[in-house]
C-alpha cells in the first residue's frame, strides 16, 4: 500500500504567489520528516482495520451457530493480530516520539 504524501499547508503557498525557494525546501523538509509517521500510522490503521473486520466474521460465525471448536483456529489467529494491533500502536508510539520533535524543529527554522 503505496501512501502519497504531500507538501504541507503553508499559507503562503497560494496560486499565483512567488514562493520562496528556502520556504518550499523547509516545507519539502517537513514532508519528508513526516513520512515515518504517516506509514506508521498507516500500518496501525490497516492493523486495526483487519482486526476489527476478524472480529465481525467470527461474530457472525457464532451468530450462525458454528460450534466454536470449528473456529479455534481462526481465534488464535485473531489472537495474533491483537498482538500485531499492539505491536503496530506501539511502534507508532516510538516514531511518534521521534519524528514530532523533529518536525517541530523544522518547523522552528
Amino acid at each position: 500500500n503505496i501512501m502519497t504524501t504531500s507538501i504541507p499547508f503553508d499559507p503562503s503557498l497560494t496560486l499565483m504567489s512567488v514562493v520562496e525557494p528556502h520556504k518550499l525546501a523547509n516545507l519539502k523538509e517537513l514532508a519528508e520528516a513526516q513520512k515515518p509517521l504517516d506509514f506508521a500510522k498507516d500500518r496501525l490503521n490497516n492493523v486495526l482495520r483487519t482486526h476489527y473486520s476478524l472480529k465481525m466474521v467470527y461474530a457472525e460465525m457464532i451468530n450462525m451457530k458454528v460450534p466454536k471448536e470449528d473456529l479455534d483456529l481462526f481465534k488464535e489467529n485473531l489472537e495474533e493480530l491483537e498482538n500485531a494491533v499492539v505491536a503496530a500502536a506501539e511502534t507508532y508510539g516510538e516514531i511518534a516520539m521521534t519524528a514530532c520533535a523533529a518536525i517541530e524543529e523544522i518547523k522552528d527554522k
